[in-house]
């Protein structure tokens, strides 16, 4: 099992720091746009597999800082964000 991080995360904490720590946010929030920009055009090209794989790492690669924040450049498998999984009801 890998550790895949979730950038929804990432992006809801760096938009709720605007207020306590705005240099953070700053510095974040274009990041994070950045790579949700990169994976939108992607989508927009119907990239998937192998072309996914390598067009996350050509254009997303460079401006990346956490390796679990960006596990799903080498696995075209995981997504961008687990978002969805998140409002799927808890089994019990």
């Amino acid at each position: 099992m890998i550790e895949a991080g979730c950038n929804a995360h990432a992006r809801r904490k760096f938009r709720d720091a605007e207020g306590a720590q705005p240099l953070l946010a700053v510095e974040g929030g274009p990041f994070l746009g950045a790579i949700y920009g990169e994976e939108e055009k992607a989508k927009q090209l119907g990239l998937r597999g192998d072309a996914l794989r390598a067009y996350r790492r050509q254009h997303m690669g460079s401006i990346a800082h956490k390796a679990a924040l960006l596990r799903f450049l080498d696995d075209p498998d995981i997504p961008i964000d687990n978002s969805p999984t998140e409002r799927v009801p808890e089994r019990r």
